[in-house]
């Protein structure tokens, strides 16, 4: 079955509480089930990500307290919003990343060689390269903005967040130009993807009131369409959370001693005490100097 993966717009989904709860967020992984992994989240992607967001202008967020906000601002972007509701002790976070390329020349529309769908034909801004040390060919198409598209066929990719990084690597790797093709052609293609993420409950943030903002719901989307004149995708991330009072620690007494007691100073390398005392309430005083 299709799949995809846009581990961008979440990072930016989770970072996008700084826009009500103030900039400086420290987030930090539940205790439970889901602990182990939002600790390898928070490492490996939110952390590592974050700094890159801003070279992604295609990125929009928003935070609220008010559900018609959320949706509105999602369908104002392409999107359409999956969680709907907000309650008076909650909020809301939503990322969307539209990104549009156009092929650096338009193609041509045509249909697979089985006529069974609708084809692009494109020749101009396209590379064929081989894997170095595989039969495995690559498929570069340059964009108008720059940006590389690459397609392989494959038999199977992985799933979740391992997707992007095996993509990383393959695609990322020195190969060598392939003479023999002219061009491409490919299918059109229409994806859509729409995810419930349980692991990312629990995830919480301490405000300056004391409260922790704690996510309780994660859902995501991811569209994919391409054509002879380019590619667009469309992935929309949506976090809800809630509010939970904060409880300061409890403050322990300290321990008292109030009947007779011994003291005893010991040495380390020594046998014995250097001194012991049992001391009862007849050597007590109100005040002592040293």
């Amino acid at each position: 079955m299709s799949h995809g993966s846009s581990p961008y717009t979440t990072v930016a989904t989770l970072d996008a509480a700084k826009l009500i709860h103030g900039p400086g967020r420290v987030w930090h992984a539940v205790e439970g089930e889901y602990g182990a992994r939002q600790a390898q989240w928070l490492e490996d992607r939110f952390r590592r990500l974050l700094p890159e967001i801003p070279l992604i202008p295609e990125i929009a967020s928003n935070a609220t307290h008010d559900a018609e906000n959320h949706v509105a601002f999602i369908k104002s972007r392409g999107g359409e919003a999956q969680i709907k509701t907000c309650g008076p002790d909650e909020f809301l976070l939503a990322s969307v990343m539209d990104l549009l390329g156009k092929w650096l020349t338009e193609g041509e529309a045509d249909r697979m060689p089985d006529g069974k769908h609708g084809a692009a034909f494109v020749s101009g801004g396209v590379e064929i390269v081989k894997i170095r040390g595989s039969s495995d060919r690559v498929v570069r198409l340059t964009t108008r903005n720059g940006d590389v598209v690459s397609l392989e066929m494959a038999h199977h990719a992985p799933q979740g967040s391992a997707f992007s990084d095996w993509a990383a690597a393959r695609y990322g790797q020195s190969m060598d130009v392939d003479g023999s093709y002219e061009g491409v052609i490919f299918p059109f293609f229409d994806f859509k993807q729409s995810s419930d993420h349980v692991w990312i409950k629990g995830l919480w943030t301490r405000l300056e009131s004391g409260m922790r903002a704690k996510i309780i719901e994660y859902k995501s989307a991811l569209s994919v369409k391409g054509n002879h004149v380019g590619f667009r995708a469309v992935a929309v991330d949506e976090m809800k959370g809630n509010y939970e009072s904060y409880s300061p620690p409890p403050v322990h007494p300290p321990f008292l001693i109030d009947k007779p007691f011994v003291l005893s100073v010991s040495r380390k390398g020594l046998s014995l005490p250097l001194v012991s005392a049992y001391l009862q309430p007849d050597c007590w005083v109100d005040d002592v100097a040293l």
